[in-house]
């Protein structure tokens, strides 16, 4: 898509050329070349448009499938976090880098391994991060 981009700005600008360039020094010849430039620009931002269209329409399906997912196991969700919030070891916030992490590996990073390691709720854990990805 960024080569659509690139190549749809080059064809514009020189269609914009030709005009400044007729517009100074009116030429049949030329008028003919503005009309291949502008077609071919045009050209260009009708496939970048589908491009977007379709990255749009990719992205709507995964959001749907996501959304569908979670629907289906909205129950498991709700206990889960209900679960991550009565037990603090297990709340979930956000770090200064953007992930979420729990109380623990904020606090400590190095401990926060090992005891979560020996913790039989891992898979849990694991499990609502996955969901909140998602």
């Amino acid at each position: 898509m960024t080569q659509l981009r690139t190549d749809s700005e080059a064809a514009n600008k020189q269609a914009h050329d030709l005009a400044e360039s007729l517009r100074q020094t009116p030429d049949p010849a030329k008028k003919s070349e503005l009309l291949t430039a502008v077609q071919r620009a045009f050209t260009l931002q009708q496939s970048l448009l589908r491009a977007e269209l379709q990255e749009m329409q990719t992205r709507l399906e995964k959001t749907q499938q996501s959304l569908d997912m979670r629907e289906s196991i909205a129950n498991q969700i709700v206990n889960r976090r209900v679960e991550d919030l009565l037990n603090p070891q297990l709340e979930w916030e956000q770090g200064l880098d953007g992930a979420r992490k729990t109380q623990s590996e904020l606090k400590s990073p190095g401990q926060a391994e090992s005891s979560v390691a020996d913790d039989s709720s891992v898979p849990a854990i694991y499990f609502w991060q996955c969901l909140c990805r998602s």
